[in-house]
């Protein structure tokens, strides 16, 4: 055997363990509370890598078990993205769990990746989630409250083009988000109380508006009217209720 080999073969020997000891990038996470009022929380959490990679899309395997107060979530080893497609922009690997409906109480979890264990504190109470703030061995999270809404409650996330083809349109009287909100039949709508943190999944969005129930229903008559039907993409409007359904002006 030559020297050349004999010394690739040593090179393998010592590189090949240090590879594969090469430490995961540190991950946070978030929960998302999909429930609404009254009614549990319908919980699901999101994990994503501090690393950013040089492709949308990388994914981060997460599975979920609920057994009594105790949730486990294992998180898996960073994968390409799917078929190979890489979107050019620079994103963190993720992936998320579903935790399904919980009762209130006070909850462990357990973040699980390659035989680490970092420990934490759901909260349940009746209007909202809370996660305790920790600082873990490959995990971090932040103090935070996600608050339910009731079910018919509705957020109106509105969006006018700003090009010089939507300002004429406008100028010739087609309507404009500021048309929509003065509208009679939405300025009557009574607002949703003030919360101070992000609300179910389809609430995280601070930009729009907010309304107490049964808005999310008596809008979809609104919105999806001839009067504010739009074909010439200036004109988009949003509704979601807390159950995460939604609707908008392009869809009959």
């Amino acid at each position: 055997m030559s020297r050349l080999a004999l010394f690739c073969m040593a090179c393998l020997l010592i590189c090949a363990p240090a590879l594969a000891a090469a430490p995961a990038p540190r991950i946070g996470f978030y929960l998302i509370d999909n429930g609404t009022l009254p009614g549990p929380a319908v919980l699901s959490i999101a994990v994503q890598t501090e690393l950013h990679f040089s492709c949308v899309g990388y994914q981060l395997p997460t599975t979920a078990r609920v057994s009594g107060s105790v949730i486990d979530v294992r998180v898996g080893e960073v994968k390409p993205p799917a078929g190979d497609v890489c979107a050019t922009a620079m994103a963190p690997a993720g992936g998320t769990a579903s935790l399904g409906a919980l009762a209130e109480g006070t909850y462990r979890l357990r973040l699980m990746q390659r035989g680490a264990v970092d420990a934490y504190v759901i909260t349940v109470k009746s209007d909202s989630t809370e996660l305790t703030p920790n600082q873990g061995k490959f995990s971090t999270s932040f103090f935070q409250a996600c608050y339910r809404v009731p079910a018919g409650a509705a957020h109106v996330s509105c969006i006018f083009g700003l090009d010089a083809r939507c300002a004429e349109q406008a100028r010739r009287g087609s309507p404009t988000c500021e048309t929509l909100f003065a509208d009679p039949a939405v300025a009557a709508l009574p607002p949703l109380e003030s919360r101070p943190g992000p609300f179910s999944q389809s609430w995280f969005n601070e930009n729009g508006r907010r309304f107490a129930a049964p808005a999310f229903e008596q809008l979809r008559p609104i919105v999806s009217s001839k009067r504010y039907h739009d074909s010439e993409g200036c004109l988009f409007i949003n509704v979601h209720s807390g159950r995460g359904e939604s609707f908008n002006n392009r869809t009959p």
